[in-house]
């Protein structure tokens, strides 16, 4: 099968969940004969003065051909800047999926964009529903308190929410968030067009290019053909959302799986727990630091950070972080370590914590803990506790809460022969061959459909 996968960013240019999965199902595909090409944008690396709109390059990464397409930021929109959704986006989305031909097209990035164009060129697709992000449109389904979000998915909810995120203080965001409808909107539909606007205008259409994205994601609710949600969780959040039950499959990631790893010998040195995976604010860097004030012999243990910044605003989070820490616990930064490399992170650690305040998708590091044999303390937020079953391989605690954590992690740090005993009750995770037969069988209804 000729198949088109499309994803919002990739490797080597950037790194995440998203794009593991994709790396993952792109390798799998191509060990089956399926003929697969890759779809993504990339950020632009043209000259200054381009006359330019767009360039489009191929590559290959590790025998995955990438097509990716690079944006000239100074002939682009306002509107496809802020939403990946307008007319040069489509003309350039319609010239690659011309030459590639797909049978079918499995869409991961650019959503609405691809739902639309699939449907106007009666292209056979399926969506992955990797985060909250395909309906919430601050991304993390986060409130501006910092908690999870359970409010209903509407303007006068999301504008004043994602206002304030843009720019977090109350005389600038919080003050766009209140810009009435009659002001923001004819301004939107004249404005949005213009590839530069003055930051007094970009302020004041703000809500409207908020709003315009909460009417794109309408369309993949509504438009898409079969959506793929890789937990309870993100099937019950896209019923909530106005997606046919119907049209839903439930399909938990498959990865590949690390193997077994022998437990280091415990006497003599501290307990070692592990953070891996992106760093920013949201995904609770700061809560496990936090918590390590609270342990009592809180020496006997150390925490290792594997991991990186995206951008430079969550670069100064990391950074302020770490300086703020007043814990006992030795703290061990290893960046970002390549994937290659993974077995060997899983060889030295023993228990992992992931403190995620927006509610994950899945939980793929949680997936790749299990498959080499360690314990995890994960937050009871969005899919993470449907894989750990409480005190069997773990512990689920309250979501955002330092203190709870810091007495998970203590009953490890009292016993450590619990490590041990949970180690070998992990449950079977599902390996990326498990998970492209059931894919496979989701391509076939689809074409079929």
């Amino acid at each position: 099968m000729n198949i088109l996968i499309s994803a919002p960013t990739f490797f080597p240019y950037s790194f995440g969940g998203g794009e593991i999965y994709v790396y993952r199902i792109a390798k799998e595909l191509l060990k089956r004969n399926h003929e697969v090409k890759l779809l993504t944008p990339a950020k632009w690396e043209g000259h200054e003065q381009s006359t330019e709109p767009y360039i489009i390059k191929d590559y290959t990464y590790e025998d995955i051909h990438v097509i990716s397409f690079l944006l000239n930021p100074d002939k682009i929109s306002h509107l496809e800047r802020s939403t990946g959704y307008g007319p040069l986006i489509f003309e350039i989305l319609k010239k690659i999926i011309s030459e590639v031909s797909p049978e079918l097209i499995h869409i991961n990035g650019l959503k609405p964009a691809m739902v639309t164009l699939c449907n106007e060129l009666k292209i056979r697709h399926v969506v992955t529903a990797h985060h909250t992000g395909i309906l919430c449109p601050a991304g993390g389904l986060v409130g501006t308190n910092g908690t999870v979000c359970k409010r209903e998915i509407n303007a006068h909810n999301c504008i004043p929410c994602c206002c304030f995120r843009k720019r977090p203080k109350w005389f600038v965001g919080g003050l766009m968030g209140k810009i009435p409808e009659w002001v923001y909107k004819p301004l939107g539909e004249r404005l949005h067009a213009r590839n530069k606007l003055p930051y007094f205008l970009r302020g004041l259409i703000t809500p409207w290019i908020i709003e315009e994205s909460m009417r794109q994601k309408k369309i993949v609710m509504k438009k898409a053909q079969l959506i793929i949600a890789p937990s309870y969780f993100m099937k019950d959040l896209l019923v909530k959302g106005g997606c046919n039950p119907d049209k839903i499959h439930l399909i938990p990631h498959g990865i590949e799986t690390i193997g077994r790893i022998p437990m280091e010998d415990m006497k003599g040195r501290p307990i070692r727990f592990a953070y891996i995976g992106r760093i920013d604010p949201l995904k609770g860097l700061h809560l496990l630091l936090e918590a390590t004030e609270f342990l009592r012999n809180g020496s006997s243990c150390e925490i290792h950070i594997f991991g990186a910044a995206r951008n430079p605003w969550d670069e100064e989070y990391k950074e302020r972080t770490l300086r703020a820490y007043k814990g006992k616990p030795k703290i061990i930064d290893h960046g970002l370590i390549s994937y290659d490399k993974l077995s060997g992170i899983y060889a030295h650690i023993d228990v992992l914590v992931v403190p995620s305040i927006l509610p994950e998708a899945f939980g793929l590091v949680v997936a790749e803990a299990s498959s080499a044999g360690r314990p995890v303390i994960v937050f009871n937020s969005g899919a993470l506790p449907e894989q750990v079953k409480e005190g069997l391989n773990g512990f689920i605690i309250e979501g955002n809460n330092n203190k709870f954590l810091a007495e998970a992690m203590q009953k490890f740090v009292d016993n450590p022969e619990l490590i041990v005993q949970m180690s070998k009750k992990v449950p079977h995770v599902k390996n990326m061959k498990e998970y492209c037969d059931e894919i496979e069988k989701i391509y076939i209804n689809a074409v079929r459909y």
